[in-house]
């Protein structure tokens, strides 16, 4: 961040605008903390000791290479998976992780001295990312929320095919967590998660209809049962003007007669 002095901010933004401009590119993990940013967070969530947290990565190598596919694809493959049962992998819930990750000393305080040393030369330095890692745990560390980078190039994830039931709680008050759990998994779903005021159970396409019916005819009623695409992670929406356009969008598609479905993956 900078610290804007005697002259006015829109005034030194017009002075930086005209300068140089020297781009400064770092990877993440193993630069600016001594650790992989999975291992900060994410893997604790999932109750690994140090022998299972080897056994991830021996996992995931061993898929990259039995596929023949991307080290990066393998390891977001592996989370997923691992995080089956346990909770979703969300975008709000891998910020948290990357608020966690633990930083060698003097990179909080790096971006800023080093923007404010160019300046003092006459240059505009810009920093980016360009890592291996989750974007979404780097954008959730201290430095990206202040402003730190001007772009973050990074793993991120997309969305699932799936089939997706909500069940309200008051409509199985008195039923067992776990009665209803094991209802849905010996039925075939792939996972149930208890959110605040309901229960919501995935399944893959396939099995949706089975799943469905099984439940249907347990008496279970839903608040709602569709396939649907599911994120893999939310974008939190904070600035006004964005919610809004992003739900005008939203209520125009909605009005238009030609569009069935919009998938989208704003955290509302």
């Amino acid at each position: 961040m900078i610290t804007y002095k005697n002259e006015s901010k829109d005034s030194f933004q017009s002075l930086e605008s005209s300068m140089p401009v020297l781009a400064m590119c770092y990877d993440f993990d193993k630069t600016f903390q001594p650790d992989d940013m999975q291992a900060q967070g994410f893997i604790q969530s999932v109750g690994y000791n140090e022998e299972q947290i080897k056994q991830f990565w021996q996992e995931s190598n061993e898929l990259a290479k039995k596929n023949d596919m991307d080290n990066n694809l393998a390891y977001m493959y592996k989370m997923i998976q691992e995080a089956v049962g346990r909770f979703y992998v969300t975008r709000k819930k891998l910020m948290e992780y990357g608020n966690q990750v633990e930083l060698y000393e003097g990179v909080r305080t790096w971006f800023e001295r080093i923007r404010d040393y160019g300046l003092e030369h006459g240059v505009r330095i810009e920093h980016y990312i360009i890592s291996s890692g989750l974007k979404e745990m780097i954008e959730g560390t201290e430095m990206a929320k202040n402003g730190a980078f001007k772009k973050i190039y990074a793993s991120t994830f997309m969305f699932d095919d799936k089939g997706l039931i909500v069940v309200d709680k008051e409509e199985v008050e008195g039923m067992d967590d776990d009665e209803l759990m094991m209802m849905a998994l010996d039925a075939g779903a792939e996972d149930f998660n208890e959110e605040d005021d309901c229960y919501e159970i995935t399944t893959a396409p396939d099995d949706f209809d089975a799943v469905n019916e099984a439940l249907t005819n347990d008496g279970i009623t839903f608040a709602s049962a569709e396939v649907t695409m599911i994120p893999q992670t939310y974008v939190e929406l904070t600035d006004e003007k964005d919610i809004a356009n992003i739900q005008k969008t939203l209520d125009m598609l909605d009005d238009d007669d030609d569009v069935q479905d919009v998938y989208h993956n704003w955290d509302e």
